[in-house]
C-alpha cells in the first residue's frame, strides 16, 4: 500500500472514530459558558505552575504568588474578551501576544510588590524563574491548543449547542448570518423571514418553542419595532445590526451631561502621550542641531557658492488638523515654488542643482526642519507634509486622506521607512502612503518612534526613492 493511501486511510479512520465518540464526550457547557471554563482552566494552570516551580527547585513558591498572578492575568484577559470563542479560535499570531504580555506584566507586578513589601528576600530566585517559565509555556500552549481544536470541536458538537431561531428581514440576511452562528456552536432550529418588518407573526410562531436565543437581523427590519415586539417572548432576544451600525455600537460609551454618547473618535494621543512625544522631539532635535551645526554650515556655504538665491527654501504645507505652516528646507532647486502652482520634483529634474541633487539623494536638505520641530510645527516622526495644493488634490482622490492630519507632520515617518517617498505619480501610490500613515497614527508609541528614527538612517544611506 502506498504512503498516500495509508495516510488517507488513517485520516478516514480518525474521522470515523471522532464522529462515533464525539457525542459521548460532549461537555455540558455552551459557547456562552465557555469563557468561564477557560478562565477556570487558566487559574488551575497558573496555580499548578507555581507549585511545580517550587517543587523543581526544592523551594516553596508562596500561595500568594500564584493567586496574585492568577487574579491579574485572568482579569486582564477577561477585560480584553480574550476568552470569547471567536478569539480563542482566531488563527492570527497577534492573539498570542496578549497572553504573553499579560503574563509578563502580572509577573513583574508580583515581583515589584514582593520587593516593595520586603518579602522578596525570602523568595527563591530559582523557584520564581521556574514559575515564570512554566506559567508562560502552559498559558501559551493552552492558547495554541484551543486555536487548533476549538473550531473542530464546535463543528462536531463537542459542546452543548444552543437552539437558535433566526428572525430576519430577507432571505439573503439569513444566508449571511447563519454560517457564522453554526460555526460558533449554535443549532439553527428555525429561520423566520418577516417581510416588510411584520414581526407579530414571527413572535407568535416562536411562542412555546424550546429556543435559547433569537437573533433578529437585517436592514429590512425596524430595530425599534423588533425590540418592542420580540421582547414579549420569555426568551433571550438579540438584535444584530448591519455592519456599519455594529461598528458604531462597539465604540466606547460615556455620559455626556444627562445623555449617553458614543465616542466615534478619540483624540489620537492622550495628554500624557503628547507630552512624551514632545519631550522626545525637543531633546533629539535640540541635540541634533548642536551636533550637526558644522555640517549645516558647510551645506549653506556650498549652496551659496554654486548658485544665486536664498540658502533656505520655505513652502506652505499642511500640518496638524490641516493648518498651514512654513516648512524650512535647504534650497535644492533653481526655483522656489509655493502657493497655487507647485510642480513636484521628478527624476532627472533640470530644476535641481548639482549640490541639490546630493542633498536630495541623502535627504540632507531636510535638516532645517529640525527648527520646525523645535517651534512645535512638526514632529520628528509623523506623516510627511505635502504642499497645500497637493493636499487638496490628494484629499479629492483618497477618502481617508484627511485622517493623516490627526497628528503633527513629521520629518520622517512610517511610510518613508517603507520606501513610500519621492514623487507621487498614481492614486495607488498616495493610497499606499495614506495606509502606512494611518497605521502609524493607530499604533503610535515612543518605541515605534525610536524604531522609525533608526530605520530612517538606513533609508537615507540607501537613498531609496529620493529624487
Amino acid at each position: 500500500m502506498s504512503g498516500t493511501a495509508m495516510g488517507s486511510s488513517a485520516t478516514a479512520a480518525r474521522a470515523t472514530l471522532r464522529a462515533r465518540w464525539a457525542p459521548a464526550f460532549r461537555l455540558p457547557v455552551t459557547t456562552r459558558g465557555l469563557p468561564l471554563l477557560v478562565a477556570a482552566l487558566d487559574t488551575l494552570l497558573i496555580l499548578a505552575s507555581a507549585l511545580a516551580g517550587g517543587d523543581i527547585t526544592h523551594f516553596t513558591v508562596p500561595p500568594m504568588a500564584g493567586e496574585t498572578t492568577r487574579t491579574v492575568f485572568v482579569g486582564v484577559m477577561g477585560f480584553h474578551k480574550s476568552y470569547e470563542p471567536h478569539r480563542l479560535a482566531d488563527a492570527a499570531n497577534e492573539r498570542l501576544r496578549l497572553p504573553l504580555l499579560t503574563w509578563t506584566g502580572a509577573f513583574l507586578l508580583l515581583m515589584s510588590g514582593a520587593f516593595a513589601w520586603g518579602v522578596g528576600r525570602n523568595l527563591s530566585r530559582g523557584a520564581i524563574a521556574e514559575f515564570f517559565v512554566l506559567g508562560a509555556a502552559a498559558l501559551i500552549g493552552r492558547r495554541l491548543w484551543w486555536r487548533r481544536n476549538l473550531p473542530d470541536a464546535l463543528g462536531r458538537g463537542a459542546l452543548r449547542r444552543r437552539a437558535c431561531a433566526l428572525v430576519c428581514g430577507a432571505p439573503e440576511d439569513a444566508l449571511r448570518l447563519r454560517p457564522s452562528l453554526e460555526r460558533q456552536g449554535y443549532q439553527m432550529a428555525r429561520t423566520i423571514v418577516a417581510p416588510d418588518g411584520k414581526l407579530e407573526a414571527a413572535a407568535e410562531a416562536l411562542r412555546g418553542q424550546a429556543i435559547d436565543v433569537v437573533p433578529a437581523e437585517g436592514l429590512a427590519l425596524d430595530m425599534h419595532a423588533a425590540a418592542w415586539v420580540l421582547r414579549a417572548l420569555p426568551i433571550p432576544v438579540a438584535l444584530v445590526p448591519d455592519p456599519a451600525l455594529a461598528a458604531l455600537a462597539a465604540k466606547p460609551r460615556y455620559q455626556l451631561g444627562e445623555t449617553l454618547a458614543l465616542e466615534i473618535q478619540r483624540e489620537p494621543f492622550s495628554l500624557e502621550e503628547r507630552a512624551a512625544k514632545r519631550a522626545l522631539d525637543l531633546v533629539v532635535a535640540g541635540a541634533a542641531l548642536v551636533a550637526l551645526a558644522p555640517l549645516m554650515a558647510a551645506i549653506a556655504l556650498a549652496i551659496r557658492l554654486e548658485s544665486p538665491g536664498r540658502i533656505l527654501f520655505r513652502q506652505t504645507r499642511g500640518g496638524f488638523n490641516g493648518l498651514p505652516f512654513q516648512i524650512i528646507k535647504f534650497r535644492s532647486m533653481r526655483v522656489a515654488e509655493d502657493g497655487a502652482e507647485v510642480k513636484q520634483a521628478r527624476r532627472q529634474d533640470p530644476r535641481v542643482t548639482r549640490v541639490g541633487a546630493v542633498l536630495r539623494r541623502t535627504s540632507l536638505d531636510e535638516l532645517p526642519q529640525l527648527f520646525n520641530v523645535l517651534r512645535g510645527e512638526m514632529s520628528l516622526v509623523g506623516p510627511r507634509p505635502h504642499a497645500m495644493k497637493h493636499d487638496g488634490e490628494f484629499a479629492a482622490r483618497v477618502e481617508n486622506y484627511a485622517f493623516r492630519h490627526h497628528v503633527k507632520a513629521g520629518v520622517t515617518g512610517w511610510a518613508q521607512v517603507h520606501g513610500a517617498r519621492g514623487p507621487i505619480e498614481s492614486v495607488e501610490q498616495i493610497r499606499r502612503r495614506v495606509e502606512l500613515d494611518l497605521w502609524y497614527v493607530e499604533h503610535w508609541s515612543l518605541t515605534l518612534d525610536f524604531f522609525i528614527l533608526l530605520r530612517t538612517l538606513g533609508a537615507v544611506i540607501h537613498g531609496r526613492n529620493a529624487v
